[in-house]
């Protein structure tokens, strides 16, 4: 039986949406969502998936990026994937859309500490060495990299700026910027395919940093 693969993250302002064939990639595309352009994220894939004669029950196995990452839009990802696997001989999974990030950046998937704008003056981090992740304002972040010592950094090109406002200047310096996520890191991760999507890292306030 062949394995179809279908990796979908939605950590970030856009969905990036990846098959693979028995371990050859068939496509990788990826769409700017915003406000209520998420409802049609579903067609989006059916759309994509007849584009290249799949449709959804072609696939035998899904990967949804864990974040850390938007609320509302990991999840709806996670949320049609279950969906989508219910009641069905289909294995799901997470991984941490951080591992894509700093593969995308050119680092270390499993050593570097990928850093998130966590809104509200505030950074998220994912060390992926240990699996720990924090949210820090200027003056913790300040405390927290002189106690701590990493590898490697990595960051989405798109919160750029808002990072510059709160790590020191010596970590900023040595972050390694990711213009997009790097798919190949959801297929080639060991994660287990457990049918548990709801290990996710959120970026929102109130509950940033909060695993359900």
């Amino acid at each position: 039986m062949d394995m179809i693969h279908g990796v979908l993250d939605f950590s970030g302002p856009g969905a990036v949406f990846a098959l693979q064939k028995n371990g050859e990639k068939v496509f990788e595309v990826s769409r700017l969502m915003q406000r209520r352009d998420a409802a049609s994220l579903a067609l989006f894939l059916k759309n994509t998936l007849n584009e290249y004669g799949f449709d959804f029950e072609d696939i035998t196995h899904w990967t949804v990026g864990s974040g850390p990452g938007s609320f509302t839009g990991m999840r709806i990802a996670a949320s049609l994937v279950q969906g989508l696997t219910y009641g069905k001989s289909v294995k799901s999974r997470t991984v941490p859309s951080a591992e894509a990030v700093a593969c995308g950046a050119g680092g270390d998937k499993l050593n570097s500490c990928v850093i998130f704008d966590g809104r509200n003056r505030e950074i998220i981090l994912l060390d992926l060495k240990s699996g720990n992740d924090a949210i820090l304002n200027k003056e913790q972040a300040e405390e927290f990299f002189k106690n701590n010592q990493f590898e490697s950094f990595a960051a989405m090109a798109y919160d750029k700026n808002a990072i510059a406002q709160i790590v020191p200047e010596s970590v900023f310096t040595e972050i390694k910027w990711a213009e997009n996520l790097k798919t190949e890191a959801f297929f080639e991760s060991a994660n287990v395919f457990d049918d548990d999507l709801t290990k996710l890292i959120y970026i929102r306030p109130s509950v940033a940093g909060a695993k359900e």
